[in-house]
């Protein structure tokens, strides 16, 4: 059986690298000027915040 943090430490990466995609996102927004570019980063921007949204909700406890 795997230990209790385990999939905390698996949620924990996952965040971090939504928020280094998110980071980079918002970098790539503050130059893009195309239309379409703007609304395809809006959309990916979307799907991060509904991923991290979703694993706030279900993000496991650990027990002491």
């Amino acid at each position: 059986m795997a230990p209790p943090f385990e999939g905390a430490v698996s949620v924990i990466i996952v965040v971090k690298n939504l928020l280094a995609r998110k980071q980079k996102l918002m970098e790539q927004l503050g130059v893009t000027e195309d239309a379409d570019e703007r609304a395809k980063i809006g959309r990916q921007l979307q799907q991060i915040k509904t991923a991290l949204a979703f694993l706030e909700k279900t993000e496991p406890k650990i027990e002491e």
